[in-house]
């Protein structure tokens, strides 16, 4: 049980849970100040997002193409060369 923290990527229980109780107070407000003061222009939010959406498309058709060739190599086992008996 716990929580993880979005800044430092680690685990923590509840108690402490909060970034200014386990040591990541200070860079949170240094980001935030950042993002405050040098806001992100919407087009690059934008372009970004773009990104995200094809990042995502592209990996569900690899999943879906790895998929496709497992089923392949599983059930196209018998469909192949096949050799004539002799008399």
């Amino acid at each position: 049980m716990g929580q993880d923290c979005q800044h430092c990527k680690k685990r923590y229980c509840f108690k402490h849970g909060l970034p200014e109780v386990h040591g990541c107070g200070e860079e949170i407000k240094r980001d935030e100040r950042k993002k405050f003061l040098h806001p992100k222009p919407a087009k690059t939010i934008r372009q970004e997002e773009d990104v995200k959406n094809a990042k995502k498309r592209l990996d569900a058709k690899l999943k879906d193409m790895q998929v496709g060739r497992m089923q392949k190599a599983t059930g196209g086992g018998s469909g192949g060369s096949k050799k004539k008996k002799g008399k």
